[in-house]
C-alpha cells in the first residue's frame, strides 16, 4: 500500500496539485517536498502499523519513546536542512522533506530492532499468511481507512475551492489549517490510551468502566482542542505571523481561524470517541459521520464557491458547519449506544 501511494503521488503529483489550483513556484515547491516524503510512504505505513500493534498489545511506551526521540531529532534537523547550518548546505523545501524521511528511516529501524528482541511484548517473525487474520484486521481497519480517506479528500477539495481565490488565499488557508494537523498527533496520543483501556475493560466485561473512560477521554479532548480553538480565533495573528507578514495571506488565514477554530472542540471530542469505537471493534459510525462532514465541507463548499460565487469567509463557515454536524452525530451516537448498554461508538475525524 505504501508503494502504491508513492507511485501514484510521484507520477500524478503534478496533475493533482495543478487541479487543486497550485501553480508557479508553489507548484514546484509542492512537487519537491511531496516527491521526497511520498518516496518514504512504505516506511510511514510500517511505522504506523508496528506502533499500532505494540499499543494494541499494551506497550504504549515504546512507540511514545521512539516518537519523542524522533521529535528531538526532527526539530533541529528540519531548519538545519532547510536553511543550512555549518557544513550542511541550504536545501530549501527539499530539506523539510528529507528531515521527515530521515525520521521514518530511524523510526522503522528502532521499531524493528525492538520487536526482534526478547524485550518486546510482540516478537516479529516469519509466519504463513492467514485469511482469518486479514478478515479480523480489515473488519475494523477497512472502515477506519475509509473514514480517514474521507477527511483527507475533504481537505483536498476544500483546498481546491480555496485555490480559486488565488495563491495568497491558499497560503493563508494552508498556514491556518496547519494548526488543525498539529493537534492530531496529540489527540492520537490520548486516543491510543482510550482505545487500549476501552478494549481491555470490554474484554474483562467492565462495560460501565469502559463507558466512563470513553466520556472522560472525550471531555479532555474537547477541553484541550476548544481552548486552542478559542485562543487562535480571538488572536489569530499570534499563529499566522510566525509564517508570514503578507497582509492578504494574514487576512485569509485569520478568516479561517475565526470561522473554523471555535469548533475544534467538536473535532477533538469526535476523535476521542472514534478511538473508543476502535477499542470496541465498532466503526460504522465513523464512516457515516465522515461522510456527512465530507458532503457538507467538500460538496456543498465546492458548489457554493463554483456555482453560487460564495466568498472565502462563506466557504469557511461551511467548513465550520461540517465540524459542528460531525460532533453532533458523534455525541448523539454515543449517547444512544450508552442507553442500550453498549460502549459509545463515534465518528472519525
Amino acid at each position: 500500500m505504501g508503494a502504491a501511494f508513492a507511485a501514484i503521488t510521484i507520477i500524478g503529483g503534478y496533475a493533482l496539485y495543478h487541479l487543486m489550483g497550485v501553480e508557479g513556484p508553489a507548484l514546484s515547491a509542492a512537487l519537491t517536498y511531496s516527491n521526497i516524503v511520498f518516496a518514504g510512504s512504505p516506511l510511514i505505513w510500517i511505522v504506523a502499523l508496528l506502533s499500532a500493534a505494540l499499543r494494541g498489545a499494551g506497550d504504549t511506551n515504546t512507540p511514545a519513546r521512539i516518537t519523542l526521540a524522533g521529535a528531538v531529532i526532527l526539530l533541529p534537523l528540519s531548519p538545519a536542512l532547510i536553511f543550512g547550518w555549518g557544513a550542511i548546505p541550504s536545501l530549501g523545501v527539499a530539506g523539510a522533506g528529507i528531515a521527515i524521511l530521515v525520521y521514518y528511516i530511524l523510526a522503522t529501524f528502532f521499531l524493528v530492532r525492538h520487536m526482534r528482541s526478547a524485550q518486546s511484548i510482540i516478537k516479529l517473525s516469519t509466519a504463513p499468511l492467514s485469511t482469518r487474520l486479514f478478515t479480523d484486521i480489515l473488519g475494523v481497519g477497512l472502515l477506519s481507512a475509509i473514514g480517514t480517506v474521507q477527511i483527507n479528500l475533504t481537505v483536498a477539495v476544500v483546498t481546491a475551492a480555496v485555490g480559486r481565490f488565488g495563491p495568497d488565499a491558499i497560503a493563508g488557508y494552508g498556514i491556518a489549517s496547519r494548526l488543525d494537523y498539529i493537534q492530531i498527533p496529540l489527540l492520537f496520543g490520548l486516543g491510543t490510551a482510550i482505545m487500549t483501556m476501552v478494549g481491555v475493560n470490554l474484554g474483562a466485561g467492565q462495560v460501565q468502566r469502559a463507558q466512563r473512560i470513553t466520556w472522560i477521554g472525550a471531555a479532555i479532548a474537547f477541553a484541550f482542542t476548544e481552548l486552542i480553538g478559542l485562543s487562535v480565533a480571538t488572536f489569530p495573528h499570534i499563529w499566522l505571523t510566525i509564517f508570514s507578514e503578507e497582509q492578504q495571506i494574514l487576512t485569509a488565514g485569520a478568516s479561517y481561524l475565526r470561522n473554523v477554530a471555535p469548533f475544534y472542540g467538536a473535532i477533538g471530542a469526535g476523535m476521542a470517541l472514534y478511538f473508543a469505537g476502535q477499542g470496541a471493534k465498532r466503526v460504522l459510525w465513523p464512516v457515516l459521520a465522515g461522510t456527512a462532514r465530507m458532503m457538507i465541507a467538500a460538496v456543498v463548499g465546492w458548489l457554493a464557491v463554483t456555482y453560487f460565487d460564495a466568498e472565502l469567509p462563506s466557504l469557511f463557515k461551511i467548513v465550520a458547519l461540517s465540524a459542528l454536524v460531525y460532533g453532533a452525530i458523534t455525541v448523539a451516537a454515543s449517547f444512544a449506544a450508552g442507553r442500550s448498554h453498549h460502549l459509545a461508538i463515534s465518528p472519525s475525524a
